[in-house]
């Protein structure tokens, strides 16, 4: 039960966040599937049409990264400038690493409430 994740003790010294892993993936997500989803929108009936593998490429970094700013950047650059050659998630995972790291940037996902 959804109940037993949370602990509603006032007194308790440990927020639901930290009880209950994920629960803030409403609010996380969407940030890549927008971006991914405004690419593959841009590049539809295009010579340079995303495929299944593409759209895996662009999804496989999203586990190893605790906010999706730096993410949602790269892509729209990309939706202006062009995909780049190559295979996507090494792509992205260059870029994230020149912006600063893959856990850095605005929002990060997880936070620990004490």
């Amino acid at each position: 039960m959804l109940s037993h994740a949370f602990s509603w003790d006032p007194s308790s010294e440990h927020t639901p966040y930290m009880k209950l892993s994920f629960v803030d993936k409403r609010g996380f997500y969407p940030i890549f599937v927008s971006a991914i989803y405004d690419l593959i929108a841009r590049y539809e009936n295009t010579m340079h049409e995303l495929c299944l593998e593409d759209v895996l490429e662009l999804v496989m970094p999203i586990g190893w990264l605790s906010t999706g700013s730096r993410y949602y950047l790269i892509l729209k650059k990309w939706e202006t400038n062009g995909l780049p050659q190559g295979n996507l998630s090494i792509k992205l995972v260059k870029e994230l690493v020149q912006m600063g790291g893959l856990s850095r940037g605005i929002g990060p996902r997880m936070y620990l409430f004490h």
